[in-house]
Parts: structure tokens; C-alpha cells; sequence
């Protein structure tokens, strides 16, 4: 929904590496299973970014700007 979209933009956007850092334990000590549907949801897309930006690293700044100027519409 547009609640959770909204929310993991702000997330993306404000997010810096040692945030990025302290997500990505908690998201790797605790399965899946646990969350609730709509977090797994945010989940599997903060997961496709930390993916995308492993493998080159430039995929991370054009997910923002994509986000950033469908909110200005």
C-alpha cells in the first residue's frame, strides 16, 4: 500500500551505511517467517537494492531518484 511504499522510500533515501549495517544483522538473525506480510514485502525489495548495489554498485542512486521525483507528481 502506499503507507509502506512511502515508508521504505524514506527509509532508502535517509539511510546511510552504518544504518544499512545495523538492518542487514537484524535482517540476517531473524528469518523471515517472523515478520508480518508487509514487512517481508519491504523486505524483498530492501534486499533486490543491497543485491543490485553488491553486484555494481550503481543501481542504488537511480532506485532514489526514481522515488524522489514520483513523489513531486
Amino acid at each position: 500500500g502506499f503507507d509502506n511504499d512511502a515508508r521504505l522510500n524514506a527509509m532508502l533515501r535517509d539511510a546511510s551505511s552504518s544504518v544499512i549495517s545495523e538492518i542487514t544483522q537484524k535482517v540476517v538473525m531473524v528469518p523471515d517467517e517472523d515478520f508480518d506480510e508487509a514487512v517481508k514485502a519491504d523486505l524483498q525489495v530492501i534486499k533486490q537494492v543491497w543485491t543490485d548495489m553488491d553486484k555494481g554498485g550503481k543501481a542504488f542512486t537511480p532506485f532514489i531518484t526514481k522515488s524522489q521525483k514520483k513523489e513531486k507528481q
